[in-house]
């Protein structure tokens, strides 16, 4: 091409000059034909914001609108994912930020697309992910791991109630965090069924360090037996009316037992 043999010449000029100062340079040079289509990120920024509805479209629709656009037989769809050049980011930013879009994610030409179906605005708050998933000996919270601790309580023989995870130096009990994540018993239930299903040794052998079976504390089964012996006496005193009021509350088992048997 005649227009590479011209500057070819000026190219091994600029290597000597910078050869005769000391500095070793290499000069790269490119000639590109113009096909009418060097503003196409401009142009496809500003329709997109005239008419937001057109943001719909796939990769292959932008490139046929482009196209279309700016007079082209064609316009080759893979250019809209490669990097946009730093003139091309300027003049795109400019427009879109005009119209009140946010730029910060701006890369390439689908981007642009993205910016606009997706409206989004400057300044507008980015949303999160909010994740939550459970394994036989720990819990992820948004990719963060806690691993379950028993709780300082009689054993339930239940997860929910028998686990805590360990949080800025605070036990939260599992059963807190699942309302605060808005999980149900049942889902959780289902969930860690799965997790211990497919648990590793490791998480297997941590789970049994963990799990306690429910155990009935003595003393309150002593104190159930009491009441259940003084309700008795009561209802036998009152159905042969030798007393017209007894507060069971107010007496032990073995105190109000005596009081019944010697009226």
């Amino acid at each position: 091409m005649a227009a590479k043999t011209v500057i070819a010449p000026a190219a091994e000029k600029a290597e000597a000059l910078a050869a005769k100062a000391g500095v070793c340079v290499t000069v790269k040079t490119g000639v590109y034909v113009e096909d009418g289509s060097k503003y196409w990120a401009s142009k496809l920024a500003e329709m997109l914001c005239a008419d937001p509805e057109l943001a719909k479209r796939n990769r292959q629709g932008i490139a046929d609108m482009i196209a279309g656009a700016l007079e082209l037989d064609r316009f080759d769809a893979t250019r809209l994912s490669k990097p946009l050049s730093t003139d091309q980011l300027m003049r795109v930013s400019a427009i879109l930020v005009k119209h009140g879009y946010d730029t910060s994610t701006l890369k390439t030409g689908l981007n642009i697309r993205d910016i606009v179906k997706g409206n989004v605005r400057y300044g507008a708050a980015k949303p999160t992910t909010v994740t939550t998933k459970f394994y036989a000996d720990h819990i992820e919270l948004d990719g963060v791991s806690f691993q379950y601790r028993q709780r300082e309580r009689t054993p339930m023989g239940k997860p929910e109630n028998d686990f805590c995870i360990r949080i800025a130096g605070v036990d939260v009990p599992l059963m807190a965090v699942l309302k605060i994540r808005n999980i149900g018993l049942n889902e959780f239930r289902s969930a860690d069924e799965q997790a211990r299903a497919s648990a590793d040794v490791i998480q297997k052998q941590n789970r049994e360090r963990l799990d306690r079976e429910y155990v009935p504390p003595v003393q309150l089964g002593r104190l159930y037996d009491e009441l259940q012996r003084a309700t008795r006496e009561t209802d036998k005193a009152r159905r042969e009316d030798k007393i017209k009021y007894v507060d069971i509350w107010s007496y032990s088992g073995g105190r109000l037992y005596g009081q019944c048997k010697g009226i």
